[in-house]
């Protein structure tokens, strides 16, 4: 179960981290710093990955119980 609560509080952490990422993103292109951009929606993207990796973690301990 403390498993379980790990995983569930990864994938939430990692969904704040992606939405600060992407109003990062979004002030960057204000200010109309391209390179800036692209390397933000990298990370983000990858911060997203690893956020399905953790949600799909979370449910497989869940459905083994």
């Amino acid at each position: 179960m403390l498993g379980f609560i790990a995983l569930i509080f990864s994938a939430a952490t990692t969904m704040i981290v992606s939405t600060l990422l992407f109003v990062t993103a979004g002030k960057s292109v204000e200010v109309g710093d391209h390179s800036e951009v692209r390397q933000t929606m990298r990370l983000a993207g990858a911060v997203l990955a690893l956020q399905a990796v953790l949600w799909i973690a979370a449910g497989a301990q869940l459905w083994r119980g």
